[in-house]
């Protein structure tokens, strides 16, 4: 009795550890929901900051336009050259859906002063923080959409972190025009680590 309970249990614990395989188009869904813990938002007064983590695969498929692995020799060199940074995407939007561009100026200088700082110098305002690692941002873009869009939207880089998936993620974002302070956006590495393996044929 008490063998066949021991092989159940190590029958569950090896399961838990193979982790399912999806096909592309399932695989941004997936990394896509709200519900896997890899996209998080957090509100601060009248805004909305959400964070998506990007596993490098996910990354990877959408330099190969999105839901299809077009080339798989493409793929895989496109995930050599990315391996060394960790991928986000930031996003701030407002609560009502207003502009977050225009949210609360006074004056047309004031927004000047917030689409340049959005767009030169924000980069200087975000850090990653692992354990004791803090990881400063090496790269980032602001996606303009000239408000066609509700979503100011940021893509963020930092450097690999030797901790890798082991640690949680805290991201770090020192606002400075929208006077919301400080904003903390945690992706808890248990959400990393239950990310699936993208199928690649």
């Amino acid at each position: 009795m008490n063998r066949t309970i021991t092989c159940i249990l190590i029958l569950c614990l090896f399961s838990g550890c193979i982790k399912r395989k999806l096909e592309p188009g399932e695989y941004v869904r997936y990394i896509k929901n709200p519900k896997k813990g890899i996209f998080v938002e957090k509100t601060i007064g009248e805004y909305v900051f959400g964070l998506q983590y990007k596993p490098l695969d996910y990354v990877a498929l959408l330099e190969q336009r999105g839901d299809s692995v077009l080339n798989n020799k493409d793929f895989k060199a496109d995930k050599e050259k990315m391996k060394n940074s960790q991928h986000f995407t930031f996003t701030i939007r407002t609560r009502e859906g207003k502009s977050v561009l225009k949210q609360d100026i006074v004056d047309e200088k004031e927004l000047y002063d917030r689409i340049n700082y959005f767009s030169y110098v924000m980069q200087e305002d975000f850090k990653l923080v692992e354990g004791k690692d803090t990881l400063k941002c090496t790269f980032y873009h602001f996606e303009r959409t000239y408000d066609l869009s509700p979503y100011l939207t940021f893509i963020v880089e930092f450097e690999q972190s030797k901790k890798k998936n082991r640690a949680n993620k805290l991201f770090i974002y020192e606002d400075r025009i929208l006077k919301t302070g400080t904003v903390k956006i945690m992706i808890k590495s248990g959400s990393i680590k239950r990310i699936p393996v993208l199928k690649i044929h």
